[in-house]
């Protein structure tokens, strides 16, 4: 038996190839793929897979796409060569608000961004400097840019962060959004903010031994690296935190008695706060948590009823955390169910592929 095929639209045989090829990337088959593409691109044009889209788990892919979703780096330049369109696939990307680049940055995808690099640098000389940033709702609710750079350090991804530094030190393309030192405007933290407000240990080392990153600064809001990285405790009980502070006190040379009261409240863990007051106690500081929450948050109330004006100082964000506390017990105390509130996460899974 026969088919008449003819090329142009989605018959038979092509829709067949466009399942093996889609089968060869999820399984990360990169000889399959090979095969598939130099039998079958002979007698297909290769529009035939830029313009084929799937839908899966809320995300809609060509082939190329898909390589890049799944961070498949050999089956990714394996396309490429073969001619599949960049351009589509960021066209694609760009309406479900997503761009490759944003992907590399929050999975961590060394290999694939090595390939992809030298293309991006040619994809930006067509497009300005703002289709590579990315908005995201970050700190309270608040609309901040964040370069892609800033983006791979809110997620901890070393080793993308490293290859970002390393192009911005060597390359006479000084591309900002890969400078490590960058400021934003809204809040003005750079990389060494985000990284210890994420309690990412590893990258506040690297970024501090290697980058030479501004850790003594202030951001917008009056607060020191220590105290982002106090209240970033506040939605991820980890170690790793703790770890943070004692690096930036030990090591960095942080100073731990600007603004010590706001830090002891804030402070969750007992091994934390057993650490600043040790450390308060060698800086000639005699005091506890115990007592800075007794006598400091009367002020607190007074400060914000201005009734006093040359009280201890409070930053924004503090005076906020503490009207949200109140706000939830507020809530809880009339009797609704915990199950009823779910707290809202920072960054929500914005790929939706295996293994994010």
């Amino acid at each position: 038996m026969g088919c008449n095929q003819s090329v142009g639209s989605l018959h038979p045989a092509p829709d067949l190839l466009l399942q093996k090829v889609f089968q060869a990337i999820r399984s990360n088959s990169v000889k399959r793929l090979g095969s598939l593409l130099k039998y079958h691109l002979k007698s297909l044009p290769v529009s035939v897979l830029d313009d084929s889209h799937l839908s899966d788990s809320g995300k809609t892919f060509n082939p190329l796409t898909l390589s890049a979703l799944l961070g498949n780096s050999k089956a990714f330049d394996l396309l490429l060569k073969h001619g599949c369109s960049l351009l589509k696939m960021e066209s694609l990307l760009r309406k479900q608000n997503l761009s490759l680049i944003e992907i590399i940055c929050v999975n961590g995808h060394l290999d694939l961004l090595k390939v992809y690099f030298p293309h991006y640098k040619e994809l930006k000389r067509h497009k300005s400097e703002n289709d590579f940033t990315s908005s995201f709702i970050y700190e309270y609710k608040n609309e901040v840019k964040l370069t892609p750079v800033q983006l791979a350090s809110f997620y901890g991804q070393v080793e993308v962060v490293e290859f970002f530094y390393k192009h911005w030190e060597n390359s006479e393309d000084k591309y900002p959004e890969f400078n490590v030192h960058a400021v934003d405007e809204v809040t003005g933290e750079n990389c060494a903010f985000i990284a210890c407000r994420q309690g990412h240990l590893e990258l506040v080392k690297y970024l501090n031994s290697t980058c030479g990153a501004d850790f003594l600064s202030l951001n917008l809001s009056k607060e020191s690296t220590v105290m982002v990285a106090v209240a970033g405790m506040k939605k991820n009980l980890s170690f790793s935190y703790v770890e943070v502070v004692e690096y930036l006190v030990e090591t960095v040379k942080v100073d731990l008695l600007y603004n010590y009261e706001e830090v002891l409240i804030s402070a969750q863990l007992p091994c934390l706060v057993e650490y600043l007051e040790s450390k308060l106690k060698e800086l000639g500081v005699f005091v506890s948590k115990k007592m800075v929450d007794k006598h400091i948050m009367k002020s607190v109330k007074l400060v914000k009823e201005s009734v006093v004006s040359n009280g201890p100082f409070f930053t924004s964000s503090f005076l906020k955390s503490i009207e949200d506390n109140r706000r939830q017990s507020r809530l809880s105390s009339i009797g609704v169910s915990a199950g009823s509130f779910e707290s809202e996460p920072v960054f929500e899974d914005l790929f939706g592929v295996p293994g994010h």
